[in-house]
């Protein structure tokens, strides 16, 4: 499998042969709908809290006598049925976080890699984060890759190595450009990117860490 690849000022640079043990013509859908909605449930603070009638301020007193009104009987103006009570069956804190193995991780990452190679939305550039950047020449760069026509609509990632701080920060003052370390690949980010970009002084890195392993082997 072959992805595009361009110079370190986004000039095409020809095709470059991505590495078997990361990309190959086999994924798995239901792996990468796993790991996908682990990371976003993992993310979620669950603090959301509504009161309950105990929990309601007020309504100590009873609103009328029991008998003799013709309404039915009321206990207290907190109660569920009255406008400012307590919520019934509301949502209270909770921890929405769930485990998945790491080998179906890894598996789960490089089923979206593969995913994302076989429709042609995988580039390669050629020495990322190794010149004197800045958000300007960044976007340059994405700009002479033709990744950046439409910057309002289209999402890229760009993966690359956890020291290029600068780079990192000179990405982020891009709209919708999302630089990450390829130590921990966010795979929403990338499932969601219409474009992954990949540093080159990093494929064989990815390729040795989420090389191919049996999705069987990994539930």
């Amino acid at each position: 499998m072959k992805a595009s690849k361009y110079d370190k000022s986004g000039s095409a640079a020809g095709e470059i042969e991505l590495p078997q043990e990361l990309f190959s013509e086999d994924f798995s859908e239901a792996v990468i709908y796993e790991v996908v909605e682990a990371e976003l449930n993992n993310r979620r603070q669950g603090t959301h809290k509504t009161k309950t009638i105990s929990e309601v301020k007020g309504g100590g007193k009873k609103p009328y006598r029991q008998k003799g009104t013709g309404n039915a009987r009321q206990g207290s103006i907190r109660a569920t049925q009255y406008r400012g009570g307590g919520i019934v069956f509301g949502p209270l804190p909770r921890d929405y976080s769930f485990k998945i193995p790491t080998k179906k991780r890894r598996v789960g990452i490089r089923s979206i890699l593969c995913k994302k190679a076989q429709v042609g939305a995988v580039a390669v550039l050629q020495e990322v984060g190794l010149q004197d950047y800045s958000t300007k020449n960044v976007f340059e760069i994405f700009k002479n890759m033709g990744i950046l026509k439409n910057a309002c609509k289209d999402k890229i990632v760009i993966i690359g190595d956890d020291g290029d701080e600068k780079f990192r920060r000179s990405c982020d003052n891009i709209e919708n450009l999302k630089y990450i370390s390829w130590e921990r690949i966010l795979a929403p980010e990338i499932y969601h990117a219409d474009h992954v970009v990949i540093s080159e002084s990093i494929l064989a890195k990815l390729a040795e860490r989420y090389k191919k392993i049996s999705t069987r082997g990994a539930a």
